[in-house]
């Protein structure tokens, strides 16, 4: 809640936040490199011990050995306090050795490495657009 009193005379403003529950909105990051399946994952977000009047934002972190669906997860998931899941882990294949590849996916490997040189403004974007499309391949 917001209260506030106005100075009529100096046209003042104070504004004070007063919380109305104990409840905070937290963000945690999580590493799951050492994580290697989905339901491994769902497992260890569940033994995790968290505050229980918070509210939890965790970020995945780390390199992805299998296809992360965090809405899927967080169906699974026993504390309900957990509300949002962000996944902003890396695929782990060497894109290189894949570039070289006179394949379908070095060819669209090699082209999406150029890109990325020529576009540095657009690295999380062509990043994101490889493992999509490798996921596909």
């Amino acid at each position: 809640m917001i209260e506030g009193d106005i100075n009529k005379e100096t046209r003042e403003i104070k504004i004070n936040f007063i919380p109305l529950e104990e409840a905070e909105f937290e963000e945690i990051e999580m590493d799951i490199s050492d994580i290697s399946s989905k339901e491994e994952l769902i497992e260890k977000l569940n033994d995790e011990k968290y505050l229980v009047n918070n509210y939890l934002k965790i970020i995945l972190t780390g390199n992805k050995r299998f296809e992360i669906e965090t809405s899927q997860i967080l169906k699974h998931l026993l504390n309900p306090n957990i509300i949002k899941l962000k996944d902003k882990t890396k695929l782990e294949v060497d894109l290189k050795k894949l570039a070289e590849q006179n394949n379908l996916k070095g060819i669209f490997v090699r082209n999406l490495l150029e890109k990325k040189e020529q576009e540095p403004e657009n690295k999380e974007k062509i990043e994101k657009a490889i493992e999509i499309g490798l996921r596909i391949i």
